[in-house]
């Protein structure tokens, strides 16, 4: 990288710091979407950052009051089921169609009965009933905000200016470890995102980024590229915006990789891998991989098999399910169950 109009040395500067990796350990490369704008006075290219769905965790942890009631119903139905499968899949389908299949799975994990012992193989006159655990829970589905802990330490733009030339290399400024990208639910007063009264939105402090450029410069989630005559005439042929994250070691890089799938696996809509040239738009020869389906009897399949009776049959590829326990760096504990569909 050649021509950089940043000042940025030592340690937190991605360009020399990248060289203190092992080689050993995988680069896992995540998406991140650019907005750029031409200034004027002087002439600069501005160029916004922002996380990709894959890097933004949603997750809580805490079930509602509704999840609670739903979680009771679907155990219920299960211990009385003895086994049926054709009724433990009918409970499991009315579960995902009020949460998804990927939170339905968490209310199953999170809320299973304290005494499966006791579950019945056949019907008696007084069978036994599930005990529940003991769960805190909120009153509201919404009760965080939705933020990201997988971003670089540093953004590192750089710019092929049309015609040739060297290319152009901003370093920006240092991101925080844990950036908020919507608004919190459970925020009062303040932080809660409102009308300002004239018309437009009071914007809290943790999310001001998102609209304000400025901070977002502060923060390292933009950065003002300098331009000469030149480049401000032709622009670029290609921008690329790359960054790195530094000073954690493979196991804690590892973990909260492993954590931010566990949880994409728990959401509503998922995540998935799709197998190499995946097409990303509907054409007439074929549709695109996107896809919101939610199959609950797929889904069964991998999220209820150890808690039900019968041995179910798979119904889905394993296409439909990336083993993380083959991608370097990650273990099979990544896989909680339930289904991790493309979105």
């Amino acid at each position: 990288m050649t021509a950089s109009m940043s000042a940025s040395t030592g340690p937190a500067d991605p360009r020399s710091a990248v060289n203190t990796l092992d080689d050993a350990t995988p680069f896992l490369l995540l998406p991140v979407r650019l907005e750029t704008r031409f200034a004027a006075g002087p002439a600069e290219l501005w160029v916004r950052v922002y996380p990709d769905d894959c890097l933004v965790d949603t997750f809580d942890p805490v079930l509602t009051d509704g999840e609670v009631a739903n979680g009771q119903v679907y155990w219920r139905r299960i211990w009385l089921a003895y086994g049926d499968q054709g009724l433990e899949r009918a409970a499991w389908r009315e579960l995902v169609a009020a949460h998804g299949s990927g939170r339905a799975g968490w209310i199953v994990d999170s809320y299973a009965p304290t005494n499966p012992g006791d579950k019945p193989t056949q019907p008696t006159d007084n069978p036994p009933q599930p005990v529940f655990p003991a769960v805190a829970t909120r009153p509201h589905p919404w009760a965080i905000a939705p933020h990201t802990t997988m971003l670089p330490q540093r953004f590192v733009f750089i710019g092929y200016p049309a015609g040739g030339g060297a290319p152009v290399v901003v370093v920006g400024n240092p991101v925080p470890p844990d950036v908020q990208v919507g608004p919190d639910g459970s925020a009062t007063g303040p932080d809660q995102l409102r009308p300002d009264g004239a018309g437009g939105l009071s914007i809290p402090d943790g999310l001001a980024w998102v609209a304000d450029f400025e901070r977002a410069v502060a923060i390292g989630m933009a950065m003002r590229v300098p331009l000469d005559a030149a480049q401000a005439r032709g622009g670029f042929d290609r921008v690329l915006v790359l960054g790195v994250r530094l000073g954690e070691d493979a196991a804690t890089a590892r973990s909260r990789l492993e954590d931010l799938l566990r949880h994409h696996a728990y959401g509503r809509t998922g995540l998935a891998v799709l197998a190499q040239g995946t097409a990303t738009n509907n054409t007439e020869q074929a549709p695109a991989g996107h896809d919101r389906g939610d199959d609950p009897d797929a889904t069964f399949d991998r999220t209820t098999a150890r808690y039900t009776t019968t041995p179910a049959t798979p119904r889905c590829s394993a296409s439909h399910w990336p083993s993380t326990s083959a991608w370097p760096g990650t273990s099979s504990r990544t896989r909680p169950g339930p289904r991790v569909p493309t979105s």
